[in-house]
């Protein structure tokens, strides 16, 4: 039975090209840039995702983000930094509080992103996921303690 490549960064495509520019730009590899295959490599996800139940294209390891950072990394433009953000914005109340699919991907691509920019945009997006994720620790917390208080 033939299955289709994977594409995303967790285990597939992406992942090998963000290794291979990462390991070209430290001195490590003398590779050629893959960047030309990022576009057809982010539709064929797309159409993985598809299949999968809720919007998962703002996923960190999974949806459109590592492919829009490695092209914004690539040849980087206002509208791809705005694709971006709109993208980690989306995410920020993603029920899953993980790195795969929920916001702390956010917050890490939201991180590197200020990293390679220094815009305080991305502080901005930084910090309200951060405090979101905080908020939503919390209330978990309360709930907890008191289902253990009517026990």
């Amino acid at each position: 039975m033939l299955h289709a490549p994977v594409t995303n960064l967790y285990d597939g495509a992406a992942g090998v090209i963000w290794a291979l520019d990462w390991l070209r730009a430290a001195g490590a590899a003398d590779c050629p840039s893959f960047a030309r295959y990022l576009e057809p490599l982010r539709e064929r996800n797309r159409a993985a995702l598809a299949d999968m139940p809720g919007d998962n294209t703002s996923s960190w390891l999974m949806g459109d983000l590592p492919f829009e950072m490695m092209a914004w990394g690539h040849a980087p433009t206002a509208a791809r930094a705005d694709t971006i953000a709109a993208l980690i914005e989306r995410n920020i109340d993603h029920p899953a509080r993980e790195l795969m699919w929920g916001s702390p991907g956010s917050l890490l691509a939201a991180a590197m992103m200020h990293g390679a920019s220094g815009d305080a945009r991305w502080a901005a997006l930084f910090r309200r996921i951060a405090q979101r994720l905080r908020e939503r620790l919390l209330w978990w917390q309360i709930c907890r303690a008191a289902r253990s208080m009517r026990s």
